[in-house]
């Protein structure tokens, strides 16, 4: 077994994760490229993001759901606890600093609910895609606007979703949002194409308003959310009040689309409407 009791206080996270793997490498009798093919294969850590730790010249720091994988293959293991519990001073500080599974103030950490090459392939389907949208926000959806926008295929994608642990529903039959993705590259990818092909709709652009997209993934916590969807709300009314009270000639209007993706939020759905 790894030992990784030892006093890391002064290398970066970067040296301390090379270190780690080198040695399992060495207690696997296998080489350390065959260890980091294996951790790309099993996550969804790219490969060339894993030779970067090797490169004495490369100075960055990975993102926690890269320390978090990386370590669930070298322990074997999916549960965040014992990951934390193992590691190294440094990363079991990062770890429970930056990983949205960790509780402040309480010692309990949930267990990952699935890996992320799993999640990965829940989002290829664009019905799970929309069914966790509609269901962000306090209120969630209504059991019967799955039931009529997606038909059988969508409740059965609703109760892999209950099963997974992803969404409940209350004695009302309104689905919630119980526990979140974890939103690295490929699920949010797998998102983007889910927007663009099924929750756009290009009829809607002749109408004032309609069609309008604001879309913000990621993780903040509660009070951090209140305060960006008051500064994006105000933003937006500003920008709108612009576009709608100007008047230019066809000569002389400038036609243009925006976006803002904030990997920060996630905003409420109303019907096919991200507000």
């Amino acid at each position: 077994m790894l030992n990784t009791n030892e006093t890391h206080a002064e290398l970066s996270i970067k040296q301390i994760i090379a270190n780690d793997i080198q040695k399992h490498a060495e207690e696997m009798k296998i080489s350390a490229r065959q260890v980091i093919k294996s951790v790309a294969n099993n996550t969804n850590v790219k490969l060339r993001t894993l030779e970067r730790f090797f490169e004495p010249t490369k100075n960055f720091k990975p993102h926690v759901r890269t320390v978090v994988d990386i370590y669930s293959q070298i322990y074997n293991t999916a549960s965040l606890a014992e990951i934390i519990s193992k590691s190294p001073d440094v990363i079991r500080d990062f770890i429970k600093k930056n990983h949205t599974q960790c509780n402040v103030g309480d010692a309990k950490v949930s267990d990952l609910s699935s890996n992320p090459a799993h999640q990965a392939s829940l989002t290829a389907s664009s019905v799970f895609n929309q069914i966790y949208l509609m269901t962000s926000g306090d209120y969630g959806t209504e059991l019967s606007i799955v039931s009529e926008k997606f038909g059988t295929h969508g409740l059965k994608q609703l109760d892999e979703m209950i099963k997974l642990g992803f969404v409940e529903i209350d004695e009302n039959d309104r689905i919630k949002r119980k526990n979140k993705l974890t939103w690295d590259r490929t699920i949010r990818k797998n998102f983007a194409k889910t927007l663009i092909s099924d929750v756009y709709n290009e009829d809607n652009s002749d109408f004032e308003n309609s069609n309008y997209l604001g879309v913000a993934v990621g993780e903040v916590t509660p009070e951090e959310y209140a305060k960006i969807c008051d500064l994006m709300k105000n933003n937006y009314y500003q920008i709108l009040n612009i576009i709608n009270s100007s008047k230019p000639s066809y000569e002389n209007a400038v036609r243009f689309s925006f976006a803002e993706v904030v990997e920060k939020i996630e905003f409420k759905v109303e019907g096919d409407k991200l507000c």
